[in-house]
């Protein structure tokens, strides 16, 4: 009896795992994220929005008329407040309808207004460093928000990059700065 019951626990399990690795997983393109495009107007096309992340269509009549004809959910300006021109000029367009993916980048490319259109990458993280402040859990003593740094300056894309292009992090070929106003006399750095 015990046998059954061990072996119907693992059966139930494996089903639990198969279903939860479906049901969170990239459907329709396993490099890209579901249902997400780019876009960015050129810099000569003048943009005039409101400061804010959503973006109402009918401030972009020419993207609302291609948007329209596609299962559209929503459209944000996911950098609205970065003072660089490049990125406030670029969007986000969420859509349900996976297989338009390429129909919808087509389309906006079209535009005369529109510099690119491009699927939205799904990021992967292979590398992580050994600082134990890098962890927002230090040795299981809670949430301490020592890595809002990591993430203000897109550290782990710094590492990534320096990956693929010289296949480690860490040469004594790659130069950096750190400008920083505090010390924190504590670290065993």
């Amino acid at each position: 009896m015990k046998k059954n019951a061990t072996f119907l626990k693992s059966i139930l399990l494996i089903l639990a795992l198969v279903f939860i690795k479906t049901a969170f997983s990239q459907t329709y393109d396993e490099n890209y994220l579901d249902g997400r495009i780019f876009f960015k107007f050129k810099n000569d096309y003048f943009v005039k929005l409101p400061y804010q992340r959503e973006v109402n269509l009918n401030d972009l009549p020419d993207i609302q008329k291609v948007l329209s004809n596609f299962s559209v959910t929503k459209v944000e300006r996911p950098n609205y407040n970065f003072k660089d021109k490049n990125l406030v000029r670029t969007f986000r367009v969420y859509f349900s309808n996976y297989s338009q993916t390429d129909q919808i980048i087509k389309k906006l490319e079209e535009l005369p207004s529109v510099e690119y259109a491009e699927k939205e990458p799904l990021y992967r993280i292979s590398y992580a460093p050994n600082d134990p402040y890098y962890s927002d859990n230090i040795n299981g003593a809670g949430n301490y928000g020592w890595r809002w740094f990591y993430d203000l300056v897109n550290a782990e894309g710094g590492w990534q990059a320096c990956y693929d292009q010289i296949g480690t992090v860490g040469s004594t070929n790659v130069k950096i700065a750190v400008v920083d106003n505090a010390i924190y006399t504590s670290h065993e750095d």
